[in-house]
């Protein structure tokens, strides 16, 4: 899945999905992110949607939050990048397992979406 953007066409998608990741920590050894490829130099701007289970504290950069049933969504300030970036987001402790969605807007394009399941490996049951 290729998005273009900006006047060098430079082309965004994912290296990588996945469709399920374990419930871990920062501190537990879990890192998770966006890893956005670009031109050094090339510059950029991001904006990005989670839709998450009720239960999740909103972290970061956060422009606004809203409570609905079930889920919470949670939308971020845009981020400028430059060349080649990775975007973390973490679990932290306390965070319910279920279903997490990334929007993923490179500003000037439509928003990708991610849609993983958040499990507790076998270790932490």
């Amino acid at each position: 899945m290729l998005h273009n953007y900006g006047d060098k066409r430079y082309n965004f998608g994912f290296k990588e999905e996945k469709t399920r990741v374990p419930l871990v920590t920062l501190s537990e050894g879990g890192f998770y992110g966006v890893e956005y490829s670009a031109p050094d130099g090339f510059e950029y701007t991001v904006q990005v949607t989670a839709v998450v289970p009720n239960g999740v504290r909103a972290h970061g950069d956060v422009l606004y939050v809203h409570d609905g049933p079930g889920v919470k969504t949670i939308v971020f300030n845009h981020v400028g990048f430059t060349g080649s970036a990775v975007q973390p987001f973490l679990f932290s402790k306390g965070d319910p397992a279920g279903l997490y969605i990334l929007g993923i807007q490179v500003i000037g394009q439509d928003p990708v979406f991610v849609e993983y399941e958040a499990y507790v490996p076998d270790s932490k049951q």
